[in-house]
């Protein structure tokens, strides 16, 4: 709440500061809805897609070991009465140990995604700040503000599909 409260503030006084400045120059101001653009623009798109791709392999291996572990399971529940007391012993190690390789795995799995994730994501952030930056000195903006202090941005002056649509073209 205290980051809002001092974002609030920096542009309130940002804003009001530019008040004797307005009488002589319009000030150009656009908003940007940041979250629309991660989720819409063609790069973040292709993010998603190449970790899709990247991580489909170990996910479907993760999912095949599972599988096995269930079908073990299924199994021993089957043929306790016909199983020897080693037998049973084997089979309650085997599954323990197979569940847990597969919850380090699993975490790993996690981690490295995570991890790949944020590195492309702060590459993607980047590259549309860089595009919203060209376009607001090519289209003469003042001021570009994003939702994280808005409480209201009328449709006048919100620039999302111009930047989407320069992420498109690849600026």
């Amino acid at each position: 709440m205290k980051i809002f409260s001092k974002s609030a503030r920096f542009l309130l006084v940002t804003i009001l500061a530019g008040f004797p400045a307005l009488s002589q120059a319009e000030v150009k101001i656009g908003f940007v809805d940041s979250a629309r653009i991660m989720e819409l623009s063609p790069q973040a798109q292709a993010f998603k897609d190449t970790l899709d791709r990247e991580f489909e392999p170990r996910r479907n291996r993760l999912l095949k070991k599972q599988a096995e572990i269930k079908k073990l399971e299924e199994k021993m529940i089957r043929d306790v009465a016909i199983m020897s007391d080693s037998e049973k012993l084997d089979t309650e190690r085997k599954i323990r140990d197979m569940k847990r390789d597969l919850r380090r795995e699993k975490e790993d799995f996690s981690e490295d995604v995570t991890l790949k994730r944020n590195e492309e994501l702060m590459k993607l952030q980047k590259e549309v700040v860089s595009t919203i930056q060209d376009y607001a000195e090519k289209n003469h903006f003042d001021l570009i503000i994003n939702e994280s202090v808005v409480v209201y941005a009328s449709k006048a002056i919100d620039i999302t599909n111009a930047i989407l649509k320069s992420l498109k073209s690849g600026k």
